[in-house]
């Protein structure tokens, strides 16, 4: 109904956990609207900054990079920030607050305290003081409705050092555009991941059936990529950089015999970093079991 307020707790009572998280996803989006000076400054640079992350291959919630939450989440903070800015000053400041950002000790990015709500109703909240696993997340990008909940824990070493490197590269970009030596353009070219590594792992899902018995198969090993990039960062006690493509391939891979063949292709980019601690080099070249 149009007089329904999506803020009031009252509409959480008697819901389960599922319930709760899929109603939250609306009152995040009318919580952020809430917190903001201008929503129309703040759509058109969200619009922008989402292009620039699908562009340059961080867009992926799943795979472990930022999503749609997330990045609202950050732009709100820099339009609260900078109230009275337009939006092509937001993007550049967008880019200076966060590839500043101390990320490195987990500083989250909040949009207002995180309250343990006003009815009692006992949901968790995020809070890496009562809760061990929450201060096990890279990266707090914290949700302001009531519960509050990390938008971000896919995140994991590789992925970011990938969105660091992309905060970096944005800011440098800008601040050429500021001065007038680069075109917008160049904010939003593609990213180059298959010209910047030597070594890339291919995982290729193949089906014999339709596109839809593809998309299922594809959708359900897409969902556990972030648990391999981890296991390789483990396995290399975290000497090894993997980057996730955020993009995948699919199509028709063979048609024989009335059997067709669909497979769907995800690639990641591997490299060796050296750590502070060891001189020790990985060998990547080598199966992993």
């Amino acid at each position: 109904p149009d007089d329904l307020d999506l803020m009031d707790e009252h509409n959480l009572l008697n819901m389960d956990e599922e319930s709760v998280r899929s109603i939250n996803g609306c009152r995040v989006a009318e919580c952020i609207l809430r917190l903001i000076p201008d929503a129309d400054n703040y759509r058109m640079t969200l619009r922008c900054i989402r292009l620039w992350a699908k562009r340059r291959g961080v867009y992926s919630n799943v795979m472990g990079f930022l999503g749609g939450v997330s990045l609202a989440i950050l732009v709100a903070r820099v339009c609260q920030l900078y109230p009275n800015a337009v939006a092509s000053t937001l993007i550049s400041k967008f880019f200076l607050l966060y590839s500043n950002w101390q990320w490195s000790q987990k500083v989250p990015v909040l949009l207002c305290s995180v309250t343990k709500g006003t009815l009692g109703l006992g949901l968790r909240v995020w809070d890496p003081v009562e809760h061990w696993d929450d201060s096990l997340h890279l990266i707090p990008i914290i949700t302001p409705a009531y519960p509050s909940m990390n938008s971000t824990y896919n995140v994991s070493q590789s992925t970011l050092r990938v969105i660091q490197d992309e905060f970096d590269r944005g800011l440098s970009v800008v601040t050429e555009i500021e001065l007038g030596h680069e075109p917008w353009d160049k904010l939003f070219a593609p990213s180059e991941i298959f010209c910047r590594y030597k070594t890339y792992l291919r995982i290729e899902p193949v089906v014999s059936g339709s596109e839809s018995d593809l998309r299922l198969w594809a959708g359900f090993i897409r969902s556990k990529l972030r648990h391999l990039v981890s296991k390789l960062e483990n396995w290399a006690n975290e000497a090894l950089q993997v980057h996730p493509c955020a993009i995948s391939f699919c199509g028709l891979r063979e048609e024989t015999n009335d059997v067709t063949r669909r497979s769907c292709c995800f690639f990641f980019g591997i490299k060796t970093i050296k750590r502070l601690d060891t001189q020790q080099a990985v060998d990547v070249t080598q199966p992993v079991m």
